[in-house]
C-alpha cells in the first residue's frame, strides 16, 4: 500500500520509516513488506461486517481497570523503533505457539479528511492508548500515519469489542491542534488474532487488509481479520 510507504522504507543512514532501528547501523533492517495495491481495489474482497458506526457504544470490555492500572500509574511507553515493534510481535508469538497466550494485534489510524494535522493525531492517539491500556499491552508508531496497537490475554470473541473502546477513545473528545483550534477526530481499525505460523510482518499486513476493507463500510470502523479477506 502507498501509504506504508515511508514506514517500509530503508534509508542509507540506518533508518526505516523515519524511526532509527536499535544500533543505527542501518543492517539487518527487518522490513515489513506490504503489496502497493490497495486492498479496497482489489476485485473480489470480501469485506465482512465492519463494527461500530460512530456514536456507537461497545459492551463491558475492559481495556485496563483498577485490577490492572492504578489511577497514578504512569502512561505506557509509546514506542518508535521499529526493531522494538518486531522483538516484541516475535515474543508474543512464541508464546502463542506454546499455548500459553493468545495475542491481538491491531492496526489504527486517522481517518484522512485531517489532512496536515495527521501527524499531530495520531501522536496525541497514541498518548490516549497508553493512558489507558493494560501494563502488558504495548503501542507503537508505524510510520507517519499509523499506530499498532499489541493486545496479548485478549480473547478472538472480545477482541472487536476491545478495538471499539480503543476507537471510543479517539472519538470521545476533542483534540486541540497545533494552530489552537479544536477538532473532533475519527480512527479506523483493523485487527487479526496472532497465530504461531503467520510471519509477523503478515500479521501486521492482516491487520491493515482489515482497516482498509473497513473503509469500505465508512469511516470510523473496526474490522477484524478473516481467512477470506484477500
Amino acid at each position: 500500500m502507498g501509504k506504508f510507504r515511508e514506514a517500509a522504507e530503508k534509508e542509507s543512514n540506518g533508518s526505516f520509516g523515519g524511526y532509527v532501528e536499535a544500533g543505527g547501523s542501518g543492517r539487518g533492517s527487518a522490513m515489513f513488506s506490504l503489496t502497493d495495491t490497495p486492498v479496497a481495489q482489489r476485485r473480489g474482497a470480501n469485506i465482512g461486517p465492519a463494527y461500530g458506526s460512530a456514536g456507537q457504544e461497545s459492551p463491558g470490555i475492559e481495556l485496563g481497570g483498577p485490577a490492572n492500572r492504578r489511577v497514578d500509574q504512569a502512561p505506557l511507553p509509546v514506542n518508535k523503533d521499529l526493531l522494538v515493534l518486531a522483538t516484541r510481535l516475535a515474543a508474543e508469538q512464541e508464546r502463542v505457539a506454546a499455548g500459553s497466550n493468545s495475542c491481538c494485534v491491531a492496526v489504527c489510524a486517522p481517518d484522512s479528511s485531517f489532512g496536515r494535522f495527521v501527524g499531530h493525531s495520531v501522536t496525541e492517539i497514541a498518548e490516549r492508548f497508553s493512558r489507558c491500556l493494560r501494563s502488558y499491552d504495548s503501542v507503537h508508531h508505524f510510520g507517519r500515519d499509523r499506530i499498532i496497537i499489541c493486545l496479548p490475554h485478549l480473547k478472538s470473541a472480545d477482541a472487536a469489542s476491545v478495538l471499539l473502546r480503543l476507537r471510543q477513545l479517539v472519538t470521545r473528545a476533542p483534540f486541540i491542534l497545533p494552530n489552537g483550534s479544536t477538532a473532533l477526530i475519527t480512527a479506523t481499525l483493523g485487527g487479526v488474532m496472532m497465530d504461531a505460523s503467520t510471519p509477523v510482518h503478515e500479521t501486521i499486513n492482516r491487520a491493515d487488509r482489515a482497516r482498509d476493507l473497513s473503509l469500505l463500510s465508512g469511516d470510523n470502523r473496526v474490522l477484524m481479520w478473516s481467512p477470506d479477506m484477500f
